[in-house]
């Protein structure tokens, strides 16, 4: 019984275990961590002994009776259901020297479903429960609803069901009487149907994909649809995708891996959020990083989905559209808004800013800025060219407080070490052969905890980041 029970364990093991080691190797950044969001999701003890929410005679009088309670709950429906509950208990105490396995499992299976903590009626009790054991290990962090697990709870209460009815049907009321064994049968189908199953008829969702995407030519690049909704619970965009088959900028998973690119990358950042940061410390500034990121990582169309509810976020989006150079909208109507990137743009190396830097900073009356990193920070770079591409990189630095060791290293090889002083300097030079694809380069260097920042460690600040081709340069 244990081989036949490990079995499929060391199977699945064995066949998980890439996959396994890359999510402990890379658990920070391999996806997206929802422990926080694990305490929302998990279910609340008052959810499970609920009648059904969803039933049309008294579930809106449930969810009106919950929402005033905590209105914020999100998929909070995890009724076990009143017939079942019912049926199990007397299962799980008649038989109990058959049933309690499925007893203490579907007990083990609802102290998981409740998460880290006890909630009761919308009330944290701060309790922690068994989940919290696990939540930090690799795999259950990226996890994003402990709630769940009352399906689970449901297939160990089908069995103890089975048992109540075995012993129901045991009764000597019923003993030689075939007639009544069926009646009994018809009722309890009745209940657990009408009671704890019935929802009532629900609408069919049916999504709609714009016409125009038809008329779009094969794949030549990616496609940026806005709204991006990234780490959003959002799939119109993928809809759309199935039809024009376009690689497009973000998408939805239900476990996010991490993305910096929108994040990071000029262009698609500004346009993301729809704010913009003229005077940045990385030259060319804005509007041309934009233009060269967006010709570099080759964004052919930019799409407008205007029956998303974000007109507000659209009318700071246009203008940006403006800055760039890209013109009208090659088509529009009451729903879509497409806009196509000019193929004029020159495509180059680019440089920008990734992780590890501080927020912008000026000094009063003057054009001079900067930004602060702590003990590392990121340079993205990305070469569009399928050959090596020779650069220059040039960086104007200053380290904080006294000179500081600063060690550069790219995709993991280190550039070596360089001393830099607490005064400004003048400009230090990188010569790169530039594989194509992307790279970061790495900044480290010990950091001070500065008492004007709260004691946040900082260590260089960087005035200026400039990346130009061996053969700009000389000319």
């Amino acid at each position: 019984m244990v081989a036949w029970g490990m079995s499929p364990l060391i199977v699945c093991a064995l066949a998980l275990a890439p996959a396994l080691t890359s999510l402990a190797t890379r658990a920070d950044n391999g996806m997206w961590d929802m422990r926080q969001v694990q305490y929302e999701r998990s279910a609340d003890l008052i959810d499970v002994v609920l009648p059904s929410p969803v039933n049309p005679w008294w579930g809106p009088a449930v969810r009106t009776w919950r929402n005033q309670i905590y209105p914020d709950a999100i998929i909070w429906n995890v009724a076990l259901g009143w017939v079942a509950l019912s049926l199990g208990t007397v299962g799980a105490l008649a038989v109990r020297r058959r049933a309690w396995r499925w007893a203490l499992l579907a007990l083990a299976c609802l102290l998981l479903a409740l998460g880290p903590q006890l909630k009761i009626a919308g009330w944290n009790t701060g309790l922690p429960l068994p989940y919290a054991l696990i939540q930090d290990m690799p795999g259950i962090r990226a996890g994003q609803r402990p709630n769940h697990m009352a399906v689970m709870v449901s297939l160990c209460l089908a069995v103890l069901v089975a048992y109540g009815v075995q012993a129901g049907l045991q009764m000597r009321f019923f003993h030689g009487s075939q007639r009544r064994a069926w009646i009994a049968a018809a009722v309890l189908i009745a209940a657990v149907a009408g009671i704890d199953g019935y929802a009532g008829p629900h609408p069919i969702v049916e999504r709609r994909i714009h016409p125009f995407y038809a008329t779009l030519p094969s794949p030549d690049g990616g496609l940026m649809p806005l709204p991006l909704y990234i780490n959003i619970n959002r799939s119109e965009n993928l809809t759309a995708q199935m039809g024009h088959r376009w690689p497009i900028i973000g998408g939805y998973v239900a476990r996010p891996p991490s993305y910096p690119f929108a994040q990071y990358t000029p262009g698609i950042r500004e346009i993301q959020f729809g704010e913009v940061e003229r005077q940045d410390v990385v030259l060319p500034a804005w509007p041309e990083s934009g233009r060269r990121a967006l010709a570099a990582y080759r964004i052919r169309y930019i799409t407008m989905d205007l029956e998303s509810d974000k007109d507000e976020y659209f009318a700071r989006v246009r203008p940006l559209l403006v800055d760039l150079g890209i013109p009208s909208p090659i088509y529009a109507d009451e729903t879509l808004e497409v806009y196509a990137t000019p193929d004029t743009w020159p495509v180059a190396p680019i440089a920008f800013l990734g992780e590890g830097w501080q927020p912008l900073e000026r000094q009063p009356d003057s054009d001079v800025r900067w930004r602060w990193m702590g003990e590392r920070a990121e340079v993205r770079l990305f070469n569009p060219s399928p050959a090596p591409a020779p650069v220059r990189l040039t960086c104007w630095l200053e380290a904080y407080a006294h000179p500081r060791p600063l060690t550069w290293s790219l995709d993991g090889t280190s550039l070596g070490t360089f001393d830099i002083p607490s005064g400004r300097i003048p400009a230090r030079t990188l010569h790169l052969l530039l594989p194509p694809g992307q790279h970061v380069l790495a900044l480290q260097a010990p950091a001070t905890p500065d008492p004007a920042r709260s004691g946040a460690p900082i260590s260089v600040r960087l005035f200026a980041l400039d990346m130009r081709s061996w053969i700009d340069t000389r000319q």
